[in-house]
């Protein structure tokens, strides 16, 4: 997996270059900031490093302890790798989604669409506290009888793979926007626009979005960012934006109910109506929620 992770960073800061190049030739001014830019890196470089010392490990001897129990022994046959490669495109699906519909979950991935901006960097732009759960729906495959290594490696395939996919660069990859998750499905996913929130949750397939009623095509032109877009730059108050704002909600409460909702409610619930706003499927301002 090592030299796989060499290969991917090459890759990043090569296609980054490039990217850059072709943005400016076309003058795509929603792309790029040299600020925002090194605010990306230094979010991913973090989540880097506390992934490899802290995570790593831990997760793969995790699975190795549910690998145990494993209820079939799988193997390493083609057919494995295919519906590994399923399984974990479907959890990704739902752990995505999920961090879009729970508020706890909401405060480490909405780093991910904090930036009014979309290029390559976006991809690594995020929270090195989802590191510390993420894994946890993927301790199943281990027991269904998928090797440990496995079942990293696919993830990891998976991941690498989202990277291409935020540019503004590419409109359309053809035929293969019916199957895959592309560029224009993935700027759907950083929308602000109230008809494109919370849309196309796919990791490498866009097939579970149009099963489950979560796709949305390209159509009108995107805005980037969140409904309520923060105003900072320094990169830590940007990891922790969200944590800040649930946790100062938490501090006010007044009844458990109260913090029940506040943590696993959707983003953007009122605590007067006790419900979440509806009105055109528009989430409340992330900073507005009283």
């Amino acid at each position: 997996m090592e030299p796989l992770t060499i290969l991917a960073l090459f890759l990043f800061f090569t296609g980054l270059v490039i990217e850059y190049y072709f943005a400016r030739k076309e003058r795509l001014a929603n792309s790029f900031d040299q600020t925002d830019v090194l605010n990306n890196v230094i979010l991913g470089g973090l989540t880097f490093v506390f992934k490899m010392i802290f995570i790593k490990g831990s997760v793969l001897a995790a699975f190795v302890y549910f690998h145990q129990f494993a209820l079939f022994d799988i193997g390493n046959q083609w057919w494995a790798w295919v519906l590994l490669f399923l399984l974990n495109d479907l959890l990704f699906y739902f752990f995505h989604r999920w961090s879009h519909e729970i508020r706890i979950l909401w405060a480490s991935h909405s780093v991910h669409h904090s930036s009014e901006l979309f290029n390559l960097s976006t991809s690594i732009r995020g929270c090195f506290i989802i590191m510390l759960y993420r894994f946890a729906m993927w301790f199943p495959l281990a027991a269904i009888g998928f090797d440990p290594v496995q079942i990293l490696l696919m993830d990891s395939i998976a991941f690498y793979y989202q990277f291409p996919i935020h540019t503004n660069t590419m409109r359309s990859w053809g035929i293969l926007e019916y199957v895959l998750n592309t560029p224009s499905h993935h700027r759907v996913h950083h929308a602000s626009n109230p008809q494109y929130l919370d849309k196309n949750y796919g990791a490498v397939l866009i097939l579970w979005d149009k099963l489950f009623g979560t796709f949305a095509k390209e159509e009108e032109p995107v805005v980037f960012g969140l409904t309520t877009n923060i105003q900072t730059k320094h990169p830590l108050k940007v990891a922790f934006f969200e944590w800040v704002a649930m946790c100062s909600e938490l501090i006010r409460a007044r009844s458990g109910e109260e913090v029940f909702h506040i943590l696993f409610a959707k983003p953007g619930w009122k605590k007067e109506a006790k419900t979440y706003d509806q009105n055109k499927d528009v989430r409340l301002p992330d900073h507005e929620i009283t």
